[in-house]
């Protein structure tokens, strides 16, 4: 009984190490291909951006008006990809209006040029084909891994549910066709070897080469016994 329970311990752990080996491969490689698409996505979306403030701010810039820029500005930090958006004057170096993030990712007024990893984009705004400024964008690609992490987390959530309902599966049905017939058979010999009962016989239902064992068994008490 002992030596049967090993072997469907051994087989439960060969199962559990072969599905995480299977998480691991095909983990790294959906890791690889999903940040790949994540960040062509935030690429795409920096170009859109970018094109789209350097129209959008042609108005209030050449009217000067502050106020119509900084509402433009925070309607598209909706977006929390974004970490800063900044409008400088025609020189490209005198930051007229602009929105950062701060540490705890809140929405400021322009203090420090962002510092760090970013996705960035600048765009000239131009009028009449006459520059009158520039907007940059820095976009973070921070949520990606987060958002990789969850991701890969939720994977191998279910792919240890799917282990342990496998396992249990086995466990189940190596009882049933496996485990239950051998440890009766054991029981009949064991029994027949101590009070020398011949005639005692191996009653169990069970299907394919277990059905042969037993029924082999049996012949063999039978032939002992005439």
């Amino acid at each position: 009984m002992l030596k049967i329970d090993k072997v469907q311990t051994r087989i439960g752990v060969l199962i559990v190490v072969i599905s995480l080996i299977s998480f691991v491969v095909s983990g790294a490689y959906d890791y690889s291909s999903m940040r790949s698409n994540m960040l062509d996505e935030l690429n795409q979306k920096a170009d859109g951006l970018v094109e789209r403030l350097s129209e959008s701010l042609i108005t209030p810039l050449w009217n000067v008006d502050q106020a119509a820029i900084n509402r433009i500005l925070l309607s598209e930090m909706n977006d929390k990809r974004i970490k800063a958006i900044l409008v400088t004057e025609d020189n490209g170096n005198n930051v007229f209006a602009g929105k950062i993030r701060n540490e705890t990712w809140n929405i400021i007024n322009f203090k420090n040029w962002p510092i760090g990893k970013f996705v960035k984009r600048k765009a000239e705004i131009s009028i009449m084909n006459q520059p009158i400024g520039a907007v940059e964008i820095f976009l973070s690609p921070k949520f990606i891994d987060d958002e990789l992490y969850q991701s890969l987390l939720n994977s191998l959530l279910r792919t240890m549910l799917l282990v342990i309902l496998i396992n249990l599966a086995l466990f189940v049905t190596m009882r049933r066709i496996l485990i239950s017939p051998i440890t009766k058979l054991s029981q009949t010999a064991r029994q027949i070897s101590l009070d020398k009962n011949y005639s005692s016989r191996v009653k169990i239902e069970c299907k394919g080469e277990m059905k042969s064992l037993i029924n082999n068994f049996n012949n063999m008490l039978q032939q002992i016994e005439e």
